[in-house]
């Protein structure tokens, strides 16, 4: 695999029941200790060595050979932690008199990344044997916590520079990674605690003998994963399928002859505490169980939480020579090898071997798996069929995708009726309409909580999944993501769940309020143990460096903390544009607001605020400090969470106006206008896409933050190209096209399930919105496929994933993550909702219906969706309209009803790919007004329809 060389100590045992002789082979080796050229963050680096190559929570020694001090400095070139804080003496650089074994000299590594120079002074030292001992003992899984060392020059007794040869290495010894004895089901083995196999390199052993059988010890992947989601897409090599082959066992016989067996996922490897962690279906499905158990080439066949499994292979008659395990390069990490046990058939000595003893006896069980569990060779057949049914059941394929699935809706669900026709992936796009929409609806409770994960919700693998799932899992079901938040509640209340809406705002603003006022507030929600390690919640107002923080919205808002998610402004300002989105919505504004005013005065000042304090908000002059996704991290400056706070801001400044707040309006407008002037900070000039906005600071898989000028301008101005910024969009554009050039290198073009939302949710809207449709209908076909699994449980088919992961080749792909998470499947509901097209947002007309047919769509029918216009006496009212867009022949069939009369509205159909030059509009049957019109791809029919409809027809033709 890649990245590392690591070669292990290793007891080759040699074990048969009557007259056998046992034997063990003694082989050096690296423990948790390899060759990497990267860093942590993936950036690469020079060769070095390092205690992180078998993954940064391993903890281990290892030593130079002794020498002979002769020179007066020593050179040390390090890198690596000892924890973020440093000082723990947890991971240093020893230089040891072998005499009594005192440590002369210690350093720590340089807590950073990069490589730092360490110079010893030695000369007190000379003529001392000694050796340098790299030690790490520091088991955190949270990262800081390694060593690396590039070089140590310590004379012409000892010069061993890792970044010029990988040979180097093999001069240093591992301390303390001992065998030890260990009856695997009654097989014995010498066990090593870490896997004999170098990373990217081989491991032989010399037998020089007739054997009975091979037993091997381990079968798993050092990596116990299966595909990272939050890793960027291009780091294949981290991601692992069933059916990949991590390298090979080659058994090289006395003539000659050579016979490879591959080491392959599902086949002669198999996850272990990934696997029982999340150990559906096969906990609960006999028949799941059973095709696993019939395609693991492994003892025992089922997952095993020790990550152990044995493997075996029964060889052929003839003397072999030597054994050869071998890692491939393509994946990170090693094949799992801990121990080697032979049956030999009688007294045969092993090379280089010590004799050991056997008293035990085999299990029954162990007796049926040497009947039929035997390795197979390369190039046989059954292992393909045998994997290609193992994946059939845990992904979903071309092959097992439906044909056509019947009409799925939840029991309880109120909102629209939906329909989407022509083909298997509207079908299964409508019934995740109904049951993703009814998830989220059940996600606001009686008190306002918003819940991120649903209660009980299923998880597929958490973020490091193959496939597998765990009920019950409840990832985020007591947290209060804001961001999650702002976009569920702004689908929401567009669909009609204004009650959900007028709940939800009430419970952030309370929220909101403990930055002034501490946790003593009436009603408010902290979850007291979901805090961060190392920071914990502060009692009464936060503060940072002792200055008091003001009101505003944060990650988590039940989990309130000066140090995790306080400047995350992507989560305030798209709580800003759900509380706008309710305000505009309901009917008795003023009575709703003036109460409220106070607070969300409180709220938009948080974004002037911060420009006023850049000693504690690190804004600069013209942008604002974002510590988020969004922004690539914690300290990151990116367009998205300041295009939502400018949005925000321009939409509070409305509710400022028409409650006479003039002050507040117009100073809320200037602000947004330096977020806007500060965008221009994001624009780079780029050789292929020209005026585009920089990749730094972007965040998630698809570095999809780029595309908000598109994507946030339909929450707040309007559906069509004509509402978004017209100096912005061509900037945005090329950011569009770059990622679809990009990610075609590592997935199917039009497939961005790494994240459901922040990837495939914000790409399809964005090529929706720029009546793309060509692009957005494969889009739509592959946000069906990624979410769609025949799992076991109904609405669990069609609720929408974390992420999907997909091979390159896109033959097969699979869920990973929280199912139905917030703002995944928040995102996937917009995305439908501007297919269906009934745009409220306001603009040059109240309502403007404006759907967008893909292209092998044969209709959209849509029912009993509330909108809102002005009544009598300018109050909102609340309207029921519905529709049914049809094509019909070359042209389209488009028919709306409602509950009452219309104001004056805007009519776009499409998408249409080649119009008559004679089309024409008819409205209830007689000839108006229109006009056809080009936009993105496709081509689109437009009129306005007057005031006082209530049904009509429009036929275009």
């Amino acid at each position: 695999m890649k990245h590392t060389f690591a070669l292990l100590p290793l007891f080759l045992t040699t074990v048969c029941l009557a007259g056998s002789s046992f034997q063990a082979i003694n082989i050096q080796g690296y423990g948790i200790w390899g060759l990497l050229d990267e860093d942590p963050h993936l950036r690469p680096t020079p060769t070095f060595l390092s205690s992180r190559a078998k993954g940064e929570e391993q903890v281990g020694t290892i030593e130079t050979p002794v020498f002979k001090i002769t020179v007066p400095e020593i050179e040390l070139n390090l890198r690596g932690w000892d924890t973020q804080a440093g000082g723990a003496g947890l991971c240093k650089v020893e230089l040891i008199d072998t005499k009594d074994d005192s440590a002369l000299l210690s350093v720590a590594p340089p807590q950073g990344d990069e490589v730092a120079q360490t110079i010893w002074n030695v000369r007190k030292f000379k003529g001392t044997k000694a050796v340098i001992r790299i030690t790490d003992q520091n088991d955190n899984v949270q990262g800081f916590a390694w060593i690396g060392v590039d070089s140590i020059l310590a004379g012409d007794d000892l010069q061993l520079n890792f970044n010029e040869s990988h040979e180097a290495i093999y001069a240093m010894n591992v301390i303390g990674d001992d065998l030890e004895s260990m009856d695997f089901y009654g097989m014995p083995f010498r066990k090593l605690k870490n896997s004999a196999v170098p990373q990217n390199g081989r491991f032989s052993v010399k037998v020089d003998a007739k054997v009975r059988r091979i037993n091997f010890l381990g079968m798993s992947n050092s990596i116990d994963q299966g595909c990272p989601v939050w890793a960027p897409i291009e780091h294949y090599s981290q991601r692992y399928f069933i059916g990949d082959q991590l390298g090979e066992i080659i058994v090289n016989y006395a003539d000659g002859s050579t016979v490879k067996y591959p080491l392959t996922l599902g086949d002669s490897l198999w996850w272990g505490g990934q696997a029982t962690s999340f150990p559906e279906p096969f906990a609960s499905d006999e028949d799941a169980a059973a095709l696993l158990a019939n395609s693991l080439k492994l003892f025992p066949s089922k997952p095993n939480p020790t990550s152990m499994y044995m493997a075996s292979i029964a060889p052929e008659k003839k003397k072999i020579q030597s054994l050869e395990i071998v890692d491939f390069i393509e994946k990170d990490g090693v094949p799992v090898v801990l121990g080697i046990t032979l049956e030999t058939a009688g007294a045969a000595r092993i090379p280089n071997s010590e004799s050991v003893e056997f008293n035990g006896e085999m299990s029954d069980e162990m007796d049926t798996f040497f009947a039929t569990g035997s390795l197979e060779p390369e190039g046989a057949t059954s292992r393909q069929e045998r994997i290609h049914a193992l994946r059939n059941l845990l992904y979903t394929t071309h092959e097992n995708f439906p044909k056509s699935v019947p009409l799925s809706k939840p029991e309880g669900y109120r909102g629209p009726e939906v329909s989407f026709e022509g083909n298997e992936f509207a079908q299964v796009l409508v019934n995740m309409f109904y049951h993703n929409l009814k998830d989220m609806d059940d996600r606001i409770d009686e008190t306002g909580f918003y819940h991120t994960s649903a209660k009980g919700a299923t998880s597929w693998g958490s973020y490091f999944g193959f496939g597998q799932w765990l009920y019950g899992f409840n990832s985020y079901h007591l947290h209060t993501w804001a961001r999650d938040m702002g976009r569920a509640a702004m689908e929401l209340m567009a669909l009609g769940m204004i009650d959900k809406g007028l709940l939800n705002a009430d419970y952030a603003i309370l929220q909101g309020r403990v930055w002034e006022e501490g946790l003593e507030i009436e009603g408010l929600r902290i979850l007291d143990d979901g805090h961060p390690a190392g920071h914990p919640l502060a009692v009464g107002p936060l503060t940072i460096d002792e200055q008091p923080l003001p009101y505003h919205w944060n990650r988590i808002l039940n989990i309130p903390n000066n140090h995790f998610g306080c400047f995350d402004n992507d989560s305030h300002g798209l709580t800003m544009m759900e509380m706008y989105n309710l305000w505009k919505r309901i009917p008795n504004r003023k009575e709703w607001l003036k109460p409220r005013w106070k607070y969300l005065v409180k709220a938009a000042d948080w974004i002037e605020w911060q420009y006023e304090n850049p000693e504690i908000s690190e804004a600069t002059e013209k942008n604002i400090r974002t510590a988020s996704e969004s922004s690539g991290g914690e300290h990151g400056y990116s367009i998205y969470p300041d295009y939502t706070c400018m949005e925000g801001l321009l939409a509070f400044a409305q509710m400022a106006d028409s409650i006479g707040d003039r002050k507040n309006a117009a100073k809320w407008r200037k602000v947004a206008a330096k977020l806007r002037d500060g965008m221009n900070e994001y624009i780079e000039e780029n050789e292929e896409y020209g005026k585009t906005w920089t990749l730094d600071h972007s965040g998630w898989p698809h570095r999809t933050t780029v595309l908000a000028p598109i994507i946030l301008a339909s929450d707040i101005q309007g559906f069509t190209l004509d509402d978004m910024d017209q100096d912005l969009l061509p900037i945005t554009i090329n950011a569009y096209e770059r990622i679809l050039d990009n990610t075609r290198k590592y997935t199917p073009f039009c497939a961005y399930g790494a994240a459901m939302g922040y990837s495939q949710g914000f790409v399809t809207q964005a090529a929706l919105l720029l009546d793309r449709m060509d692009e957005a209908s494969e889009m739509l076909k592959w946000t069906a496929r990624l979410t769609y699994y025949n799992a076991p449980i109904e609405k669990e088919k069609y609720l929408v994933p974390e992420g999907a992961e997909i091979i390159p080749t896109g033959e097969f792909w699979h869920r990973i993550g929280d199912l139905g998470n917030g703002v995944q499947q928040a995102e996937t509901i917009k995305t439908l909702r501007l297919v269906m097209g009934i745009d409220n947002t306001g603009g040059k007309y109240q309502l403007n219906l404006v759907p967008r047919l893909p292209l092998d769509w044969t209709g959209i029918k849509i029912g009993d969706h509330p909108i809102w216009v002005e009544g009598k006496n300018g109050v909102q009212q609340e309207v029921k309209i519905g529709y049914n867009l049809q094509r019909n022949g070359r042209g389209l069939l488009f028919t709306v009803t409602s509950d009452t009369v219309l104001p004056e509205l805007g009519i776009r159909l499409g998408a249409l790919k080649k119009p008559d030059p004679a089309f024409g509009v008819l409205l209830d049957g007689k000839y108006i007004e229109s006009t056809t019109a080009k936009s993105g791809d496709a081509y689109w029919v437009a009129c306005t329809i007057p005031a006082g409809k209530k049904d009509f027809t429009i036929r275009v033709r």
